[in-house]
């Protein structure tokens, strides 16, 4: 069994939370790596040797990781994909927003968190709860300062990288705007 057969064991197979592969694995490009569609909410799970650093989506893979990823199809999250490194362990949650999520997703931050992972799985087993705590309050941060840029994109960038090895900081250190200009809502030594 390859990795992509192992992540989706470790989600429970086919009665898990990814349901039954509808495509076989497939060679995607260095970047990628290999790739495989399953049934549940169109979601895809995949596999990389690791990307290069021109090519970082996920700053975990650096080396060999693991992840998955769906459309969320909610107001205000269009796409979520997590992945693991298979080296340290460390998890790296990309929610890509919606242009409503844009504007208006820091009016309630769990609805944000439960529109994130509701296409795909909370990581619980990979996360302890300070690493799940500083993601929800890196996405939270995202969301609130997240202002349109004169001629495109975000102050909080197209996508919300949430780092969950960064350590669980204080509310107020995550959401205070002077805090926030210098850490811009990363407050892990990159």
């Amino acid at each position: 069994m390859g990795k992509i057969g192992e992540l989706w064991a470790d989600f429970g197979w086919e009665r898990g939370d990814f349901g039954y592969p509808t495509s076989d694995e497939v060679w995607s490009d260095p970047v990628n790596g290999y790739l495989q569609s399953f049934s549940t909410d169109d979601s895809l799970l995949w596999w990389s040797r690791g990307f290069p650093d021109e090519h970082a989506n996920h700053p975990v893979c650096k080396g060999e990781c693991v992840g998955y990823k769906a459309k969320t199809n909610t107001e205000w999250v269009d796409k979520t994909e997590v992945a693991r490194s298979l080296v340290n362990g460390n998890v790296d949650v990309s929610v890509i927003p919606t242009a409503a999520g844009f504007d208006s997703a820091d009016t309630s931050y769990d609805r944000l968190w439960n529109e994130t992972f509701s296409k795909v799985p909370y990581p619980a087993d990979w996360l302890t709860a300070e690493q799940g705590s500083s993601a929800y309050k890196q996405l939270s941060c995202h969301a609130r300062y997240a202002y349109a840029i004169p001629g495109g994109g975000h102050t909080s960038g197209d996508s919300w990288d949430l780092e969950t090895w960064a350590p669980d900081v204080s509310w107020d250190y995550a959401m205070n705007l002077l805090s926030v200009a210098i850490h811009q809502c990363n407050w892990y030594d990159k």
